[in-house]
């Protein structure tokens, strides 16, 4: 019994002169947080994000309603978490060389970019695919069990579904469309399928326009001229459509949802994707007439 308790007291010794375990040692780090941003670590209450909070294998990430998260990893890759969005970060590991790891997207928009790390062993995981990473910058759309949608800006993305389905490679200026873990993947322009699918963050509830037959489906209006306003996104000058403003106001997006065609998208993420899929869809036709 005592030698028992002796081995009891020296583990207890060990912990504290070496520290946790290597599981929990810090993976990423919260680099950015607007509004209401929370963080569970493992086995551990749910608590306020707060910029500069060490993050750790298996910890979840979510926020509300027009907030966001920005999390750096160990190898200087960043990904956002946006509006009413929810993740875990299952693993990363960077050993100077490369990087590997998992995370898991559950649900909502989510903005990685890799800053030109060798993170081809970095794979992001939704419930109906998983995503391999090749050295690039892409949004992710996730609609809980239902639809995944990627929308790459540059570099190259694998996209696997989780069942029968086959993978497809896309590359910069296209987006993957993941309809089902035994659906194939597919390619096509960039913001193609963004509308068209049925866009994360529609009401579950509220039946989707179309299903009934041709027939029921309504027309889709005329989208506006572009404005001969021009703004800089990414280091670009792009021709800006009337969403196209940098605001992030509820009221404002959602009035002109439905006249973009996104009308299945939340308010809070459509500024982001009316930006990427509009603004620099003008510029390449503005290029190209040129």
């Amino acid at each position: 019994m005592k030698r028992q308790l002796a081995y009891q007291i020296g583990y207890v010794i060990a912990a504290v002169a070496f520290g946790a375990p290597a599981s929990a040692a810090g993976i990423a780090t919260v680099t950015d947080v607007v509004n209401d941003g929370y963080r569970t670590p493992p086995g551990h209450e749910e608590q306020t994000a707060k910029r500069a909070d060490e993050l750790v294998q298996n910890e979840a990430l979510r926020t509300d309603d027009e907030s966001s998260i920005q999390v750096t990893f160990v190898d200087g890759s960043e990904l956002r978490v946006e509006a009413e969005s929810e993740m875990v970060l299952s693993d990363y590991v960077f050993d100077g060389a490369a990087s590997k790891g998992l995370i898991n997207l559950n649900d909502g928009l989510f903005h990685f970019t890799s800053n030109g790390k060798p993170d081809q062993g970095v794979k992001l995981k939704t419930p109906v695919a998983t995503i391999g990473v090749r050295g690039t910058e892409f949004l992710v759309h996730v609609d809980g069990n239902d639809v995944t949608i990627i929308d790459i800006m540059s570099g190259a993305v694998e996209a696997k579904p989780n069942g029968t389905g086959q993978p497809i490679t896309c590359v910069g200026g296209q987006s993957i469309l993941i309809a089902g873990p035994n659906e194939d993947a597919m390619c096509g322009d960039l913001g193609s399928f963004s509308a068209a699918a049925g866009s994360p963050g529609r009401d579950r509830n509220k039946p989707e326009p179309g299903h009934g037959g041709q027939n029921d489906r309504p027309e889709r209006p005329e989208p506006p001229k572009p404005d001969p306003e021009r703004i800089r996104i990414k280091g670009r000058a792009a021709a800006a459509r009337p969403c196209c403003s940098p605001t992030r106001s509820r009221s404002k997006s959602a009035d002109r949802i439905e006249a973009m065609g996104g009308g299945d998208l939340r308010p809070s993420h459509f500024s982001l994707w009316c930006v990427w899929h509009h603004c620099t869809a003008d510029a390449a036709v503005s290029r190209t007439k040129s």
